[in-house]
């Protein structure tokens, strides 16, 4: 959301395998504690801008036994064929001296896997987003959400930071079963925000997936727009990697607070029009600003915003099938993901019935 109305607790967690810091890490990941839950698929600096971004030349990953991007692809919207490992973790970030949990989701196999990281929303705890990790998971992905302090400031360079410093946690060390070739972010609200910013400081993010982005000041403080919450289109105008946005229209305008959840003026079409190609945008039709959540019912702060009339679980299944195709595209160069992103697959099954619209360049 655009402001925080009240404070969230976090979400009780289980462990996760250490790891030792790496040379010089901005990030320390530490056991949490606890047992995992093993679940089946059925249930900080300026870029550089030498580094790589063509996921397409990188080799394909390694789960239990084999390549798997070998041989046909399973359809992005269904479970994956990997089983998944669901713990917590705590991350301490030496750029910002954060130390926050973060939910970590892990295939089964080996690895090491390709990463995305997942920044929750304004005032909305990591644990809204866990069904987005599983389905990740189950597909090969080492999944990881860091439920990174913001409180009521407005410093979105700080929570990129913390995105960034979870990349570093799950990448570094012995042990380590992230994939530091092969990184992506993705972030709903606020976080969507942050995913960006973030891949506007480290070079190892190869693609940005953004679930209903709000930029502008937020929260009740000023903030300096250079250093700690500049405008999205300052990072969008020189970042050149895939980047994709799911969002709504619904919440553009005043909420139940008076206060718009995804303002018009810095909304998800506001981020496409910015971002250079390739890049598209998914308008789901009578999604809200909640939508993109486990619960949309959660309680305070989701009544703050709108009424949804497209059903949750219609709008879940769509996002959890662009998560993976986007980053199967872009992560792990599958062409053939394209079809269920803007191709025959998603005109099929998004346009034709009415879901979204597409809009791509």
């Amino acid at each position: 959301m655009h402001r925080r109305f009240a404070a969230i607790a976090l979400a009780a967690f289980a462990p996760w395998t250490a790891l030792a810091c790496g040379d010089s890490p901005d990030a320390v990941l530490v056991d949490g504690g606890s047992d995992a839950v093993v679940e089946s698929p059925n249930d900080g600096g300026p870029r550089d801008d030498a580094a790589t971004n063509d996921a397409s030349s990188q080799d394909a990953a390694v789960g239990d036994g084999g390549p798997i991007d070998a041989g046909p692809a399973s359809d992005p919207a269904e479970p994956g064929p990997f089983s998944v490992a669901v713990s917590n973790a705590s991350v301490t970030a030496a750029s910002t001296g954060d130390t926050f949990s973060a939910i970590v989701a892990t295939p089964s196999g080996a690895g090491p896997f390709p990463v995305v990281v997942f920044g929750h929303g304004f005032q909305l705890p990591a644990s809204q987003y866990t069904s987005y990790a599983k389905h990740l998971a189950s597909h090969g992905y080492l999944a990881v959400i860091p439920d990174f302090p913001t409180g009521f400031s407005s410093n979105f360079i700080r929570d990129a930071k913390d995105l960034v410093a979870t990349i570093d946690a799950v990448t570094r060390g012995n042990g380590a079963r992230g994939d530091a070739s092969r990184v992506g972010v993705t972030g709903h609200s606020r976080g969507g925000k942050a995913a960006v910013l973030a891949a506007g400081l480290d070079a190892r993010i190869k693609a940005v997936l953004a679930l209903d982005p709000v930029d502008g000041a937020g929260g009740f403080s000023t903030c300096n727009t250079t250093t700690e919450c500049p405008p999205a289109a300052t990072t969008l105008a020189a970042l050149q990697i895939p980047i994709g946005y799911l969002g709504e229209t619904l919440d553009a305008n005043g909420g139940t607070f008076g206060q718009a959840c995804a303002p018009a003026a810095g909304n998800f079409q506001v981020f496409y029009g910015a971002s250079k190609p390739p890049a598209f945008a998914v308008d789901i039709k009578g999604a809200s600003h909640m939508s993109f959540l486990d619960n949309p019912n959660c309680g305070f702060m989701c009544s703050a915003c709108s009424t949804a009339t497209a059903d949750h679980d219609t709008v879940l299944a769509l996002a959890r099938n662009y998560e993976v195709a986007f980053f199967d595209r872009h992560l792990r160069g599958q062409a053939g993901r394209d079809s269920y992103l803007t191709g025959a697959d998603a005109q099929r099954r998004y346009v034709a019935s009415g879901q979204a619209t597409i809009a791509s360049k």
